[in-house]
């Protein structure tokens, strides 16, 4: 606590009532004041063990999961991805829903709304951001984009555009009233 600083998942050993020992990753920062004095601590612990059955089904799609996203802007083959898991094609689906809960297609569609959502706020044409994301042309994108998100690219960069605004008003008026 003196020196202030993060611990990240450091590996530690507890033992049980039982004489069983339990292996956690723990994660513990300073809680500061407003003069940045260290008066706490937080932390938080979760079962190695766990952790690892959880992510382990995920590893046989590591491959895939790097290939899109290095071929986002691409026309991306579903038969590609499974043989790039060594998996046939029915398999390579139905693993893929199960683990991540939507089809390889929808999977790929929204990877790429995400990156239009991370290129947009600063985009001077959303038809540029439709080509930069591999949808091709502006309508279908909007519809695609409508589709995951619940309205247009253009609605989106505005309302980016107005919370910036409200930010910004608040931030002065909030530094008016402590003057």
């Amino acid at each position: 606590m003196e020196r202030g600083v993060t611990v990240k998942n450091k590996l530690e050993v507890i033992g049980g009532d039982n004489g069983e020992l339990t292996w956690l990753f723990t994660t513990k920062a300073p809680i500061r004041d407003r003069d940045g004095e260290i008066v706490g601590i937080e932390g938080f612990s979760r079962d190695a063990q766990r952790s690892q059955d959880v992510i382990a089904p995920f590893h046989e799609f590591k491959t895939c999961i790097e290939y899109l996203q290095e071929h986002l802007n691409e026309n991306i083959s579903i038969d590609h991805l499974a043989k790039l898991c060594c998996m046939s094609l029915s398999t390579f689906e139905r693993k893929f829903k199960q683990h991540f809960s939507l089809t390889p297609k929808q999977y790929i569609l929204h990877m790429k709304v995400h990156e239009a959502c991370r290129l947009l706020p600063t985009a001077n044409s959303i038809a540029r951001v439709a080509l930069e994301t591999g949808f091709g042309g502006q309508s279908y994108f909007t519809k695609q984009f409508r589709s995951v998100v619940g309205i247009t690219p253009k609605q989106y960069q505005l309302s980016l555009a107005a919370g910036r605004a409200s930010n910004a008003r608040r931030g002065t008026a909030g530094r008016a009233g402590r003057a």
